[in-house]
């Protein structure tokens, strides 16, 4: 007889003060749904799952799904783009939040900069990132590179593939559908929540 692990699934919601408690229980409720969703997606491979939503001004929502689905682009002609990888199993969480750590020092400028961009698109974001980051010095470089590899690998997540080092984006294929995904919005969320932190020193630009 197989035994299993004992799994967890955690739905957060982050919210100012302002936000109803009413709305922000059913939130929390509704993303601990799809974090449990998530992580029995493999019958045979239960897993922890870990998922968040940020809302840095007040919305008079109880329902995750549309709140999520700013993270959701189309593009005519082009494929779907996902601005965000969650949910997150716990390995996959403790590295995230690792990398958001390290991206919470940087300065806020260029985390708004690159946001703005991935929102933007695929090419347009990767060609701004890659020169915001070759205009700083070697050790510097290395470090964000280092930890855009971290924060790549979980958009990936034995879905995607990217031919290029320190990936942002990657091209998933999920049943028939072709999409690109990152896991750097998410990212650059808990960084600014880092960057709160009475702790925190930000670099100059």
């Amino acid at each position: 007889m197989r035994e299993w692990g004992v799994t967890a699934s955690c739905g957060i919601a982050i919210a100012d003060v302002r936000y109803p408690m009413r709305y922000f229980e059913r939130l929390a409720r509704d993303l601990l749904k799809e974090a449990k969703k998530w992580a029995k997606r493999e019958p045979d491979r239960p897993r922890n799952a870990v998922t968040f939503l940020w809302l840095p001004s007040p919305v008079a929502s109880e329902r995750a799904e549309p709140l999520m689905g700013f993270y959701s682009r189309s593009a005519a002609g082009g494929l779907r783009r996902e601005l965000t990888s969650r949910p997150y199993d716990l390995e996959q969480a403790r590295e995230l939040l690792e990398a958001s750590r390290a991206m919470g020092r940087w300065p806020r400028t260029l985390r708004h900069r690159w946001a703005e961009a991935l929102e933007r698109g695929v090419m347009s974001s990767v060609n701004l990132i890659h020169y915001d980051i070759a205009r700083r010095s070697d050790e510097k470089r290395a470090e964000m590179y280092q930890t855009l590899v971290r924060v790549g690998r979980l958009a990936a997540s034995g879905e995607g593939h990217a031919d290029i080092p320190a990936p942002i984006w990657y091209r998933v294929q999920r049943d028939r559908e072709a999409f690109w995904r990152t896991a750097l919005i998410d990212a650059l969320e808990l960084a600014e929540l880092e960057a709160m932190r009475p702790d925190t020193e930000e670099e100059a630009e």
